[in-house]
């Protein structure tokens, strides 16, 4: 329903995510790529974000909001979650629990400005006469897309309708399908040290999928959950955690940003900075997701540590 007054300030990546990348005072450096600088501490309600990025308009006016009747209550039940993270090691969550989490990350890959071209791709491709939308005729009867070309069109065309079809797509029983496949793919990772520490960025989704669909977004994920635990959903992941592969996870991170990445570490992003220009004057900064899987998957044919250290 309209209302009068609506918020404007709607962050992709929300603030209770983003203090996990924080120091003990809840602030963090943040790099701007563009600019080539590392800014002052911030609090982290000053970045990731977009000026009315969850409301909807029709010539200009705002009709209706996600933000607040959609991200908001999902935000305050995951933060509950998201806090434990912080503050349980080993970690463990109940199937409802893991499944909550990943509906989550389902609902933040959407939220994200950029996924408005997977959306074009992906309907492009598979259009919406299928489980994850349904058109229907005065009769009630579902309809294909050859039946309403205007429609599709319009929607293909319409940057406001694309805003609100994608957010439809976590919601879907077909998500609800994919993120039950995701389930025997899980694995959190725990940092033992302080240092190194994971970074965050405006595109912190690392996906090894050369074939996106709506059933099939994640297929093997790389997502680190605050400063200290990264999720891993693959069939190939290793059973343990080292140096080199946090390096390659956060300059892949820094490699696909389109602005800003964060950490609480001055240091820390100044090591990731200098890796990534380091691999870039060597011309090998383009493919860096795809090397941090093949990396991984390398490491998962080791039964520990210490065998995949001995072959050195």
């Amino acid at each position: 329903m309209k209302r009068e007054k609506y918020s404007h300030k709607h962050h992709y990546l929300p603030v209770f995510y983003l203090k996990g990348f924080t120091d003990i005072n809840e602030q963090f450096y943040v790099y701007d790529k563009i600019r080539d600088v590392i800014l002052i501490k911030q609090n982290p309600n000053s970045k990731f974000y977009e000026n009315d990025l969850n409301n909807y308009k029709f010539k200009g006016e705002i009709l209706f909001t996600f933000e607040e009747s959609l991200f908001s209550p999902q935000d305050t039940e995951t933060s509950i979650l998201f806090s434990r993270l912080q503050n349980t090691d080993p970690i463990e969550f109940t199937a409802l629990e893991k499944f909550k989490i990943l509906h989550f990350l389902s609902v933040l890959y959407w939220r994200l400005p950029e996924s408005n071209n997977d959306f074009l791709e992906i309907i492009k491709k598979e259009g919406f006469s299928n489980k994850y939308f349904c058109f229907k005729n005065k009769q009630n009867e579902k309809v294909n897309d050859e039946d309403i070309p205007e429609v599709i069109e319009k929607i293909l065309t319409d940057t406001e309708l694309q805003k609100m079809y994608k957010h439809m797509i976590p919601f879907s029983n077909g998500s609800s399908e994919e993120i039950l496949r995701l389930f025997d793919k899980w694995k959190i990772y725990s940092l033992t040290s302080t240092t190194p520490t994971f970074i965050t960025g405006d595109k912190p989704f690392l996906i090894n999928n050369q074939d996106k669909r709506l059933d099939n977004i994640f297929n093997e994920l790389i997502f680190p959950l605050n400063k200290n635990k990264l999720l891993v959903l693959s069939d190939k992941s290793p059973d343990f955690l080292d140096g080199l592969f946090i390096a390659n996870v956060n300059v892949s991170i820094l490699e696909q940003s389109k602005r800003f990445i964060a950490t609480h570490s001055e240091e820390q992003l100044k090591a990731t900075i200098y890796n990534y220009k380091e691999l870039k004057k060597v011309n090998q900064a383009n493919n860096l997701n795809q090397c941090t899987f093949e990396f991984m998957h390398y490491q998962s044919q080791f039964k520990s540590h210490e065998e995949y250290y001995n072959i050195f």
